[in-house]
């Protein structure tokens, strides 16, 4: 019996199911769920704001960017810092990977410069009834959370993308800089020793 039991207890060693899913797909998957959360929670079940009224469209806006910002900001990066490691640059895969006040001021700024094309992108869809009806508001269609997350991933990547390509632009410039640099230094060695050999002949 006791061998049996042995053989039932979990192996602390043993690689979790989880953790065999790439970082990318986790994180996606993350991204999708704070963009439909914030469309459900700060858009549809949002009690303070009055669809029926002309200035819906606008506040509906402003909710979904603050309240984007805030999961990407405290639930996102979070996660994406915790699952980065020296074999895994999960930062790679996130647009802002700063800390404290600085980093939200950061996603404000990012969710409601994001939230442009994503919001003209689902009027475009609604208009021509390509949303997902499941969610989505009568009196403001484009506010719909499942078609949402998909919208927020594609220009999220595209920004993530830029970003990427910014930063490897930047440190191919500094290598090359530092490797003129040390070239110059090299060569004024070289210079040198070749005149003291001149001299010393």
């Amino acid at each position: 019996m006791k061998k049996k039991e042995e053989l039932k207890q979990p192996n602390p060693y043993q690689t979790d199911k989880l953790a065999k899913i790439p970082s990318w797909i986790k994180i996606l998957l993350l991204k999708y769920w704070a963009a439909a959360a914030a469309f459900f929670f700060f858009g549809n079940a949002n009690p303070l704001v009055n669809p029926d009224s002309a200035g819906a469209p606008v506040q509906y806006y402003i909710w979904i960017s603050f309240g984007l910002s805030l999961l990407l900001e405290y639930i996102v990066k979070n996660i994406v810092r915790l699952m980065r490691n020296s074999r895994d640059n999960t930062y790679k895969q996130y647009i802002i990977n700063r800390k404290g006040v600085l980093s939200l001021f950061l996603h404000i700024f990012y969710s409601f410069i994001i939230m442009f094309p994503i919001y003209g992108t689902l009027y475009f869809l609604a208009y021509h009834h390509l949303v997902v009806n499941l969610f989505a508001l009568p009196e403001v269609p484009a506010i719909e959370p499942i078609t949402a997350g998909f919208v927020f991933i594609f220009y999220d990547a595209i920004a993530v993308l830029i970003k990427n390509a910014i930063i490897n632009a930047y440190k191919k410039h500094k290598f090359n800089k530092e490797e003129k640099i040390a070239q110059r230094i090299i060569n004024s060695s070289n210079e040198t020793t070749k005149e003291n050999e001149v001299n010393e002949g």
